[in-house]
């Protein structure tokens, strides 16, 4: 039921319906919204690194999997979202596709006017990079800060 929920398939409410009767758990379906946004976090340093490619020559886009509703939290929450030129998220009509498929990767590039050697996706979970790998892009496995400051400096001379 998550993949339905990423793309857009069922509501929020109806996801955790799911959830509560597969593990015939007797609690209100708000414990379950309340707690899946208190894990929500910013990592610390990433906004950092994101304003000043942000005040460079480059185009930076976000591709999201997740649901409507936690998009909506985390915008109003940590308001990152204004710091990219295009978004494209899971749940949206023209995607409703996941990173471990082509599409988001395909409507970002056409979003941004790119060709797929002209851009850099980051992410922390393999899978995805080897897909955004597959479409054409350049990539950069996230696993600290530190590391994404240090790669992008030392393979693309972008200095943070």
């Amino acid at each position: 039921p998550l993949i339905l929920l990423f793309k857009g398939e069922i509501t929020e409410e109806d996801y955790w319906k799911i959830v509560k009767e597969k593990g015939r758990w007797e609690v209100p379906v708000e414990y379950f919204q309340r707690a899946v946004r208190d894990n929500f976090i910013e990592i610390e340093g990433t906004r950092k690194i994101l304003k000043n490619i942000s005040k460079s020559e480059y185009q930076m886009g976000l591709i999201s999997d997740h649901a409507k509703e936690w998009i909506e939290y985390c915008e109003g929450k940590f308001d990152y979202h204004k710091l990219f030129d295009e978004i494209v998220y899971s749940f949206q009509d023209e995607v409703r596709a996941l990173k471990s498929e082509k599409k988001p990767f395909e409507v970002m590039l056409e979003k941004l006017e790119i060709e797929p050697q002209h851009g850099l996706f980051i992410d922390d979970l393999k899978q995805n990079v080897r897909v955004a790998e597959e479409v054409g892009l350049q990539v950069l496995q996230f696993e600290s800060v530190e590391q994404l400051s240090s790669d992008l400096l030392v393979k693309y001379e972008i200095n943070l």
